[in-house]
């Protein structure tokens, strides 16, 4: 019996990411009124994120040995442009999250 239930809750542990994961969205939602700040804040992660990953995949696939080593140069500049990537998260979000506080205590 307690194989079938851990076999059950391996199969099934995906509906609860789901659930948990559209239950967050929804209180982020819930609490932030204006849709351009939302916006704003789902940009900063999501955006510099997406322009992050070809060289987070690019440094990767070199320590893997998928492809063959680059220069320096081209090393550098991934490192680069994550580092500066990683900080206009940071800025963007840091920065949201002080309009959406500001905004939420001038309607207190």
């Amino acid at each position: 019996p307690q194989a079938a239930f851990y076999l059950w809750c391996h199969r099934y542990a995906w509906m609860g990411q789901r659930w948990a994961i559209v239950i967050f969205f929804a209180l982020v939602v819930y609490i932030v009124d204006d849709l351009a700040l939302l916006m704003s804040l789902f940009g900063a992660i999501g955006q510099t994120g997406l322009a992050a990953t070809p060289s987070a995949l690019h440094l990767a696939m070199q320590y893997q040995g998928i492809i063959g080593r680059a220069s320096w140069l081209q090393i550098s500049l991934d490192v680069t442009i994550l580092v500066f990537c990683t900080v206009v998260m940071i800025a963007g979000c840091t920065q949201t999250l002080a309009d959406i506080l500001y905004q939420s205590r001038s309607h207190d």
